[in-house]
């Protein structure tokens, strides 16, 4: 029988409950709380410089905007490229550093404009934005799986148990509920790996389009 040999393909896939004891693990979670606020404020800024530059762009007063919008994308995004870099323990591929060759606002802008890595930044944000929405939302979740994984068992040995419209009086059943949180919270760990992957992947395919 084989089943134990170091020649089994499967020897070194990651199991269900490996999740739990990897450093990375946690590293991916606190990442995810962390990242979330940042991205977001960034989003809220950009989106607001490019409906103000666009708006303004007929009074020539949104070329200026429009400049500090592609600049300033390109900054945070780079900025956050090496945070996530940090953090997932994997090198992300940054947009390229803008580099402005004139400083009159007009050929500045056409330079902008014209430019891939320009808008790489500003796609780069909007796809980190959208993903960070899962990312975030899946440690609240563990949060919370934890808070009911350590309650039930808890109030039991007091008494009556009420939540989510789930009853009960029977330890056994606390028990049972406590058993059922571990299996999700580690299936939650291990979303959170996952998505991490994805995230590092979607920042490769974008800096290649």
């Amino acid at each position: 029988m084989n089943i134990f040999s170091m020649d089994d393909p499967d020897y070194h896939k990651k199991g269900y409950f490996d999740a739990v004891f990897e450093l990375q693990s946690y590293l991916n979670i606190i990442y995810a709380i962390l990242s979330f606020p940042f991205i977001l404020i960034n989003f809220i800024f950009l989106i607001s410089l490019f409906v103000a530059g666009f708006l303004l762009l007929p009074i020539w007063l949104g070329v200026p905007i429009i400049n500090i919008l592609f600049i300033s994308a390109n900054f945070l995004a780079r900025t956050g490229a090496g945070f996530a870099s940090y953090f997932l323990k994997e090198e992300l591929s940054p947009p390229p550093k803008l580099i402005v060759t004139d400083y009159k606002q007009l050929h500045v802008f056409m330079q902008l404009v014209k430019s891939k890595k320009a808008w790489q930044s500003l796609w780069y944000f909007v796809v980190r934005f959208f993903m960070g929405i899962l990312h975030f939302s899946l440690p609240m979740l563990l949060i919370a799986m934890t808070a009911v994984m350590f309650y039930t068992p808890f109030n039991a040995v007091f008494g009556h148990i009420a939540f989510f419209g789930f009853t009960t009086d029977l330890f056994i059943e606390a028990v049972i509920v406590f058993f059922i949180s571990i299996i999700l919270w580690i299936g939650i760990l291990n979303l959170i790996n996952y998505w991490s992957e994805r995230i590092i992947s979607a920042s490769h395919s974008i800096m290649t389009l």
